[in-house]
């Protein structure tokens, strides 16, 4: 993975910065710097981390920006809760689960993107026992879930922006499972887009976001009851992806994203 830590050779803040480029400019002070001088701050479980078996169940640090390592495939329950340094985290695609209030209270994180899961589709081996096959398919097959828990995100009051699974290089139906309230409580977030993949949201997942929350999802008309906020655009008659005002005779279109009018 090209992401590394570093400081800046000028006000010392901790940087995520790409590896495979020479130099960087500090988000904080504005400096450019030559990352291949910095002080380079590699993280792992010996470090930042303590990960077992896969199951990330303790962060140490302090850093601004943290790098979950590929090697962690479930973030455990409050793992990071009231973590408000944090104001970026970069989720690898090894990651199929996070935890119940794994991010309860990060008052300082401003964007997550949670990128699609990495898996192979899953096939049948033909090893020479039907048994064997068959377990190597259903375990082939579980690697396809993925849950974020209850609370996960809650309370993460200065959250603008949330990608989930966005950029797909397919289209295929994945078990994803993101359980009550795993957003509740931001009420700054304001963008919100989630890739085809992800076909049904539960009630309450987003509720308390901004009144103005810009909603990019192929299936929100099904799913109105995923935010309060949407489900008050649906009442008043607005359009439920931006809360534009509706405009047209008998076939009504937002005048601001043109999305047609959903009817109930």
């Amino acid at each position: 993975m090209p992401f590394i830590k570093v400081k800046c050779s000028s006000c010392g803040e901790v940087l995520t910065v790409d590896d495979e480029r020479s130099t960087w400019y500090c988000r904080y002070c504005g400096t450019k710097f030559d990352i291949r001088q910095g002080e380079r701050l590699y993280t792992g479980a010996d470090s930042e981390f303590e990960i077992h078996s896969g199951v990330l169940t303790k962060y140490n640090g302090k850093s601004h920006e943290v790098i979950i390592p590929s090697t962690v495939s479930i973030i455990g329950d409050h793992v990071f809760e009231n973590h408000s340094e944090i104001t970026y985290v970069y989720f690898p695609e090894s990651v199929s689960s996070i935890g119940a209030y794994a991010f309860l209270g990060c008052t300082g994180l401003t964007r997550i993107n949670i990128p699609r899961i990495g898996f192979a589709e899953p096939t049948i081996q033909n090893n020479g026992s039907l048994l064997s096959d068959i377990a190597d398919y259903l375990i082939s097959l579980s690697k396809r879930r993925c849950v974020i828990g209850k609370g996960a995100f809650g309370g993460c009051t200065e959250l603008t922006s949330v990608e989930l699974n966005v950029n797909e290089k397919f289209d295929r139906e994945r078990n994803i499972n993101i359980a009550q309230s795993a957003f509740s409580g931001c009420y700054k977030l304001s963008a919100i887009h989630i890739g085809p993949s992800i076909t049904r949201l539960q009630q309450g997942i987003f509720d308390g976001c901004d009144d103005g929350v810009d909603f990019i999802w192929n299936n929100l008309d099904k799913f109105p009851l995923c935010s309060n906020v949407i489900h008050n655009r649906l009442v008043k008659g607005s359009c439920i992806y931006c809360g534009g005002q509706l405009k047209g005779l008998l076939f009504k279109k937002c005048k601001d994203c043109g999305r047609p009018r959903i009817n109930h």
